[in-house]
């Protein structure tokens, strides 16, 4: 999905933008992503070089 931003610190423009979900969980009877990679350049080589930025893992999760 293309996202506006200035990744590479130049001017602004869309890039691609995306994650990947590494697993899935069961909380609660709901399965939902529990480990995910996010970043720029989604889809292509750079994203595991230069694009990834944010990675999470969901230990527990707690529906109100």
């Amino acid at each position: 999905m293309p996202r506006w931003g200035n990744p590479e610190g130049g001017e602004f423009h869309a890039t691609d933008f995306g994650g990947i979900v590494e697993e899935e969980r069961t909380f609660g009877g709901y399965t939902i992503p529990s480990k995910l990679r996010i970043g720029w350049y989604f889809g292509s080589d750079r994203f595991a070089t230069e694009g990834e930025f944010f990675r999470c893992a969901i230990d527990d999760a707690v529906y109100r």
